[in-house]
């Protein structure tokens, strides 16, 4: 259940010390089982004896207190701490072990408290008891100054986190997380289960990452705003599940001018060196292809679809089902089931695609194409238009997109979210 790499996240020790290969059976604070393997390239066997190699018997306790501390810390969140043995009683030793022989140790809690543990312990070569004991054991704190990243991070059955990679006490891990080469995990980070980190990802400051998301090499998320106000307030990201995010990706904070969270919904698709900054809201299903840039409090509604390099003016709002072009300027709020394109950006047409991929009938299509026409093609003043769309149409989409309109007029520049915004004080 759990090889080399995953022992050396729950303890402490390091070559030559370490005694144990690997752990075939794990009943979390109930039982485990191990595996040492006993070579000649052992250090010990050097002087103990030269002629005759005997594995000291101290050593079998020890490999057997160790597995002791896989079942206690495999499960603990405490920062900073160390498990120490307290006492050994009922020890017998029954016959040498030698190079060649493995030791398969069995542990078995009798007790187990919040900091301290006693378990029954045996280590048997070919089905034979070689050696057993009853251990009583402790956690204390670690002296200032000591590495415990390994025993103080939260490691459970399935998480994989690659030996290069910095996982600073305080961050929460759940089951199934792999975190690969060269990875940076913050003290406020937490990571829900099955999420990935593939390489050189940066996760810093208070962001909470959900499920089964994908992260590719290179992203950052959760560093500090592009703001030159910012004074470093405790603020967040929030990034939901079921995301991939690609190379080189940035994604920061909040800042206090709005909720002090940026905020990535469930089911979206970030490409390559795409820019979310802060206080931005993404929705779901929401793709933004590469280069895209969005400034700050830009929200993006539910399947908006951005394309390459196009950069969202701050406070800007792109409504559901909306398409932005690629290299598109974007100044003012994107009209819900409408596509944008060009510098600068115009209302094109429908979304036709986005609007069919996600469902949307026939009909309902050819009424949000009437709208479009009376909207953007009529000569009709923008207020007239509305008025009569909302006397004669009863479409939900058309009220939708009625609303959003009504929204962006009253705002400022065209932009809904400019009400919002707060001055640097």
């Amino acid at each position: 259940m759990l090889d080399i790499n995953q022992i050396q996240k729950i303890l402490p020790h390091r070559h030559p010390f370490l005694m144990v290969d690997r752990v075939v059976e794990l009943v979390p604070r109930k039982r485990a089982v191990g595996i040492k393997n006993v070579t000649i390239n052992e250090q010990f066997f050097a002087g103990h004896f030269p002629g005759q190699p005997v594995m000291p018997g101290v050593l079998q306790i020890e490999a057997m207190a160790q597995l002791a501390g896989v079942l206690l810390m495999q499960e603990r969140e405490d920062d900073n701490k160390l498990p120490f043995l307290m006492s050994i009683d009922k020890v017998k030793f029954r016959r040498a072990v030698v190079p060649g022989d493995q030791l398969v140790l069995e542990v078995e809690a009798t007790k187990l408290g919040k900091n301290r543990g006693e378990v029954q312990t045996c280590a048997k070569v070919d089905g034979k008891v070689v050696a057993q004991a009853q251990i009583r054991f402790m956690l204390v704190d670690a002296a200032p100054g000591a590495d415990t990243s390994a025993a103080g991070r939260k490691v459970k059955v399935g998480m994989e986190v690659h030996q290069s990679a910095v996982i600073e006490p305080g961050a929460r891990l759940a089951e199934g997380v792999k975190i690969g080469p060269h990875c940076m995990v913050g003290a406020g980070v937490e990571i829900g289960e099955g999420s990935v980190l593939l390489g050189h990802v940066a996760v810093v400051g208070n962001t909470t990452i959900g499920k089964n998301n994908r992260i590719h090499q290179n992203a950052v998320l959760g560093a500090w705003p592009q703001d030159i106000s910012f004074s470093g307030t405790d603020t967040r990201v929030v990034i939901g599940d079921d995301n991939v995010i690609r190379e080189f990706v940035t994604i920061h904070c909040g800042t206090h001018k709005a909720d002090r969270v940026t905020r990535i919904g469930n089911n979206n698709y970030l490409m390559a060196y795409a820019h979310v900054a802060h206080d931005c809201e993404v929705g779901n299903g929401v793709i933004i292809a590469n280069g895209v840039q969005l400034g700050g409090h830009v929200k993006l509604e539910d399947y908006a679809n951005v394309g390459g390099l196009a950069a969202l003016h701050h406070f800007v709002t792109v409504g559901r089902l909306a398409f932005v072009g690629g290299l598109t300027r974007v100044v003012r709020d994107v009209p819900p089931f409408m596509t944008v394109e060009g510098n600068p950006s115009k209302v094109r047409c429908v979304n036709v695609v986005g609007c069919r991929r996600n469902g949307m009938s026939r009909e309902t299509i050819n009424i949000l194409k009437e709208a479009y026409r009376m909207l953007y093609r009529s000569q009709m003043p923008l207020g007239e238009t509305i008025a009569q769309l909302e006397e004669t149409s009863t479409a939900d989409e058309v009220s939708e997109l009625v609303t959003f309109l009504r929204n962006s007029a009253r705002g400022r520049q065209g932009r809904a979210r400019e009400v919002s915004r707060k001055s640097d004080g």
